[in-house]
């Protein structure tokens, strides 16, 4: 059963507590209260069916042809198999089935509603600490504080504070199989949080599993967002209309993660740094988020519409929009030489626009790409 494996826990600093505290839901007792980021242990390995089989079992009536669909997204050539500007037909097969997989989810027992934990980013093992300490080197993240060890003026980027980061704890691997429980991974987590709580930020802390991916591996996948909201006026309200600057936290196996996406995870700091130091009043919520397990499914920044965003705020709150959503991944990578920048064949002829710019260009790679989708949630 899918939702014995379900993890929901929100972690939350004083200022979350005290911000949130109009969820209605209660703080867990202390003595009930895990260790924070203990939350790694390994689950036992589990005999695991193959994919199709447990697709048969949730959905007796699946066509052979939605089966293989569906396996395609997970067989290692996916980019293969989806189109990149999809007909019609094309998302409305996919959103069939993916409404059919949530219909037979909703019938199954429901988890209960998380319990909220107090969280201090300060209380971490002696080892954790003195390995945060060796990848930060010069950098004092003070509680409470709001200082970079190089002050920058109101409202400007600070370009030393994201040189710092970029070569020092987001230039670590990061990845879910060999970082998931070691030093480098936690690390980040912690400077993440510290830096949110630094900013006055209201601190959340994310566990989840994705059980709905428990058919395709041996075990549940468990994974930490780290959370900084910076409350607007209307935060709290109906009329909030909140605006998510996100970036993903881990990254692929062998890489530490520089530019995928340490560069992300720089610039989402130094913004949030910026907006909360600068004297400025928001109408509405910014949110703050660093995902994880984005390198295997996108599932930090799925788990944190469903469990957080939308299960934790909008509902509870009557928000029914948001203003919109910017994520950050790889800008760090700039070459001015003719010919550096590649294109995919396959995708010229959606994005015929780009592929006359690249050509006036000589197919210099000096620049940064926007990309949004065409088709949008009504």
């Amino acid at each position: 059963q899918l939702h014995i494996f379900r993890i929901f826990t929100l972690q939350m600093n004083k200022a979350a507590l005290k911000g949130m505290n109009a969820h209605g839901i209660n703080k867990v007792p202390n003595s009930q209260q895990k260790e924070p980021f203990s939350l790694f242990d390994k689950t036992p390995t589990t005999s695991k069916p193959r994919m199709s089989e447990k697709l048969l079992e949730m959905l007796p009536n699946i066509t052979g042809e939605e089966l293989q669909f569906v396996e395609g997204l997970f067989d290692g050539n996916w980019t293969e198999n989806i189109a990149i500007q999809p007909s019609d037909e094309e998302f409305d097969f996919a959103m069939a089935i993916i409404m059919a997989l949530r219909s037979k989810w909703e019938k199954q027992d429901r988890p209960p509603p998380p319990q909220i934990e107090e969280l201090d980013w300060y209380q971490v093992s002696n080892e954790l600490e003195a390995h945060m300490g060796k990848l930060t080197e010069g950098e004092e993240v003070e509680r409470g504080g709001r200082a970079f060890h190089i002050p920058a003026a109101p409202l400007q980027v600070n370009q030393e504070h994201l040189r710092h980061m970029m070569s020092s704890v987001f230039n670590v691997p990061r990845d879910h199989a060999s970082g998931g429980d070691g030093l480098d991974k936690l690390s980040a987590y912690v400077y993440v949080g510290r830096k949110f709580d630094s900013y006055g930020l209201m601190v959340i802390n994310h566990v989840f599993s994705a059980a709905e991916y428990f058919m395709w591996y041996d075990e549940p996948l468990q994974g930490n967002n780290v959370i900084g909201v910076l409350a607007g006026r209307n935060w709290g309200t109906e009329f909030d209309r909140p605006v998510i600057i996100g970036a993903h936290l881990d990254t692929v196996p062998g890489s530490p993660g520089l530019d995928d996406n340490g560069s992300g995870l720089a610039s989402m700091l130094e913004t949030a740094r910026v907006l909360s130091d600068g004297g400025c009043a928001f109408q509405h919520s910014i949110f703050f988020v660093a995902f994880d397990l984005e390198e295997i499914g996108t599932q930090g920044s799925l788990m944190f519409v469903k469990d957080y965003l939308v299960g934790s705020v909008m509902n509870k709150f009557g928000i029914p929009e948001i203003t919109g959503c910017y994520v950050v991944d790889c800008i760090s990578n700039w070459e001015p030489e003719l010919n550096s920048q590649e294109f995919p064949a396959r995708w010229e002829a959606h994005l015929p626009d780009t592929v006359k710019s690249l050509e006036a260009h000589n197919y210099t790679g000096d620049f940064a790409a926007i990309i949004y989708r065409k088709q949008v949630d009504s």
